[in-house]
């Protein structure tokens, strides 16, 4: 058992013209299950880290995170979808959400749109842009 840090992404997610950082986590659960965390951060003049947001994702093809980025100013959250799974490892579609920032908190500003998962693997798309910063 135990944590794993997948990676960081950096950008401006709530349109205050300050660089925001997307952090994900992948738990060890000692078994098959694949279940992530996310913390959003933003820094203002004092520099210390402020938690804008945090979510955790289920077991791939139960809610699993697919990948999550930014883009136009707010988050896309991209899940593994239980509709038709052919078993935990293999969803056959996916979701995707867009949420912006509304003053105080995220809150989904398109339809979720289910989509296909044409390689029919849950698969983390989510890939660092740069290194953490020190």
């Amino acid at each position: 058992m135990g944590i794993r840090l997948v990676g960081i992404n950096y950008g401006d997610v709530n349109s205050d013209k300050i660089e925001d950082a997307i952090i994900v986590f992948s738990f060890q659960t000692g078994g098959s299950a694949l279940p992530n965390s996310v913390y959003v951060y933003t820094c203002y003049s004092n520099k210390k880290p402020i938690l804008l947001w945090a979510f955790s994702t289920d077991d791939r093809a139960d809610g699993g995170l697919r990948d999550v980025y930014i883009q136009k100013d707010g988050i896309v959250v991209e899940r593994y979808s239980p509709i038709d799974k052919e078993g935990d490892c293999c969803p056959v579609f996916f979701t995707r959400a867009f949420y912006s920032w509304k003053g105080n908190g995220f809150k989904i500003t398109s339809k979720e749109e289910l989509l296909p998962n044409t390689e029919k693997a849950a698969t983390l798309h989510f890939r660092s842009d740069r290194l953490p910063k020190p």
